[in-house]
């Protein structure tokens, strides 16, 4: 068998499912830069440049997407445990089951004081964080 990497490249490293039986022209595995090297194109081999740049680069964009991608699923599952726990408040939840005008009467019923208008606020304020964050973002 005969092996190349993730770029086609020829490389005496076994690695599983990317394998032929066909040899290479070439079983160079230089690493300089425009050096010629055996290259894998899904069906026979040819003699390319090797470019570190074009690896490098592309490794680097793995890196950046993989970061990227570990701090999306750390943000969905802040999102998560705060819409969990928004869920659990009694007046987000009314929120939540209730139609506009239910909502709207309650308002007008529950707030008898600054204290209690500070509280509704601060409720309404996490529901529109929560939402906010999923269609906003």
């Amino acid at each position: 068998m005969h092996y190349f990497d993730i770029f086609g490249w020829y490389t005496s490293i076994p690695m599983e499912g990317r394998s032929t039986t066909i040899p290479p022209i070439s079983f160079s595995e230089s690493t300089v830069d425009g050096a010629l090297r055996a290259n894998w194109t899904g069906h026979q081999w040819e003699m390319l440049s090797y470019s570190v740049a074009a690896v490098a680069d592309y490794e680097a964009a793995l890196i950046a997407q993989a970061a990227e991608i570990a701090a999306l699923k750390a943000q969905l599952e802040v999102d998560e445990a705060e819409k969990q726990s928004a869920k659990l408040d009694p007046v987000i939840n009314y929120l939540a089951t209730h139609t506009n005008a239910q909502v709207a009467a309650k308002i007008q019923t529950d707030i008898t004081s600054l204290a209690t208008a500070k509280d509704m606020m601060a409720k309404l304020g996490v529901a529109l964080a929560v939402l906010a964050r999923k269609e906003l973002r």
